[in-house]
């Protein structure tokens, strides 16, 4: 199913809530698990990738 739902205010509540959620598999939030992103728009591409936490904190 692909959906779109807007901005998500808080995803790891989202997460809790879905994994709780008797009769749902898989959410496929990844929180947590990648640390690149390519988002793919009708005029162009974009790669974000993340910082390891130790970085993030110094």
């Amino acid at each position: 199913m692909d959906a779109q739902f807007g901005p998500i205010p808080d995803l790891k509540k989202l997460a809790t809530l879905l994994n709780e959620r008797a009769g749902i598999v898989e959410h496929g939030l990844f929180l947590g698990m990648a640390s690149d992103l390519i988002i793919a728009g009708t005029k162009r591409i974009e790669h974000l990738i993340s910082l390891p936490n130790y970085l993030m904190n110094s």
